[in-house]
């Protein structure tokens, strides 16, 4: 793997923080930063050697990214290690399994709030607050995800103006 310009390597940590304070690991945001400076993407091996960690973090990471639909897998006809690339649908996946964990969010403080007590009605006001503000923001990303679906599925925005 070819040594990276020191605006990619500042990329990368910078990426990794950002990451980080989103509620991922540090590793995985590196990984997911050095992933998208990657033509080809990389396999374990190098991934691990370029950020410094271990191939298990790096394993581990792959997976998490994997599953939130950051990063894909990939093989290249005449070598044998899986290679990680930069999954081309990253956005949207990444915006459901954000609603996932907003819708989940909204369920958790709409039964919290019916099951209080009447009298806690500071308390059921607050949450009702909360409740708004989750409902608008999933409406918006509802909105953000059907419109990268429009773009990224050939033929459809055309088919929906007929």
């Amino acid at each position: 793997m070819p040594k990276l310009p020191p605006a990619a390597e500042h990329f990368i940590e910078s990426f990794g923080l950002a990451l980080a304070s989103e509620g991922l690991s540090r590793t995985a945001g590196r990984l997911l930063g050095l992933i998208l400076m990657l033509d080809e993407g990389g396999d374990i091996d190098s991934l691990a050697a370029q950020l410094h960690v271990s191939r298990a973090s790096i394993s581990t990471n792959t997976r998490l990214l994997e599953a939130i639909g950051a990063i894909e897998r990939h093989s290249i006809p005449g070598r044998r290690r899986i290679v990680y690339r930069s999954a081309k649908t990253q956005q949207g996946r990444a915006f459901e399994a954000m609603l996932l964990r907003m819708r989940r969010t909204l369920d958790i403080v709409a039964d919290a709030r019916r099951q209080l007590p009447r009298q806690m009605t500071g308390a059921k006001t607050r949450l009702q607050r909360v409740e708004d503000y989750y409902t608008r923001h999933i409406a918006i990303l509802e909105a953000a995800v059907a419109e990268l679906r429009d773009k990224t599925v050939p033929g459809r925005r055309a088919a929906r103006r007929e």
